[in-house]
């Protein structure tokens, strides 16, 4: 018997390209989605003993933490859950017609929710929260991927109560705008301090869905590298994670 860790990054920003209303930066409501079906490795069955997360603030300050539903599924004949719906947007209503039989899928759920009432790090630590389950909903949930050996198991999460808000209020601050490239750039930036919203590694967007690249380096306040632009984005476009939330599950096996 062995302990394991997997981390899980859902795309928050998912839609916003083709869904104007639903922005990465946009509050969420009960019964949204935060992200969809996001695949991770098993092998054949282990005992999910452990949900963490670590959580983006609002515009530079303390997030107010939901609860969040997450929903487990595997696949079917070696095909994946089909879409719940839009990211910050109410789960759609399968029909067989067009396909999206997602509910076949679903091998588990488990509510999170904060073990303490106040799970805020220290406001040094860029404002993250840290938060685990409580131990009284400890998941003890048997997860088994379909087929032997290592095989992909889907997380999705909803907002089962609360209205959180990723937002981190830093805007591009470059009047010629700021074109499309595959190499490095530096970003200027204005509005919220990026030195409280983001990090190495971050994966980041446009308000618009408008994909940006990978953080390098947070240079000051008002500039970050990044290691591309993969689309143009427009001066005052507020930038924005991709994955605003990392969950952790700790597994037995």
């Amino acid at each position: 018997m062995g302990y394991f860790l997997k981390e899980v990054r859902g795309d928050f920003a998912r839609d916003a390209a083709t869904h104007g209303s639903m922005k990465p930066n946009a509050a969420y409501q009960a019964g949204d989605i935060l992200f969809d079906w996001t695949p991770f490795d098993l092998p054949h069955a282990a005992e999910l003993v452990s949900v963490s997360i670590i959580g983006k603030g609002t515009e530079g300050a303390d997030q107010s933490q939901p609860k969040i539903n997450f929903y487990f599924a595997k696949s079917i004949d070696g095909v994946a859950p089909s879409k719940l719906g839009n990211t910050n947007s109410a789960v759609n209503t399968p029909t067989i017609a067009a396909g999206e039989g997602w509910f076949n899928h679903v091998i588990a759920k488990h509510e999170f929710e904060e073990a303490t009432l106040d799970g805020t790090l220290d406001t040094d630590l860029i404002y993250l929260t840290a938060i685990s389950s409580s131990t009284h909903i400890a998941p003890n949930i048997v997860l088994q991927a379909e087929g032997k050996g290592y095989n992909n198991v889907y997380l999705a999460a909803t907002v089962a109560d609360g209205t959180p808000d990723y937002g981190t209020g830093v805007l591009l601050n470059q009047g010629s705008d700021q074109a499309a490239t595959t190499t490095r750039t530096t970003l200027t930036v204005d509005g919220v301090s990026a030195l409280l919203v983001f990090a190495p590694g971050d994966v980041i967007v446009a308000e618009d869905g408008a994909a940006i690249g990978t953080i390098l380096e947070v240079v000051s306040a008002t500039s970050i590298i990044v290691d591309k632009c993969e689309a143009a984005i427009e001066d005052d476009d507020e930038i924005c994670h991709v994955s605003p939330i990392r969950v952790f599950l700790g597994f037995k096996w």
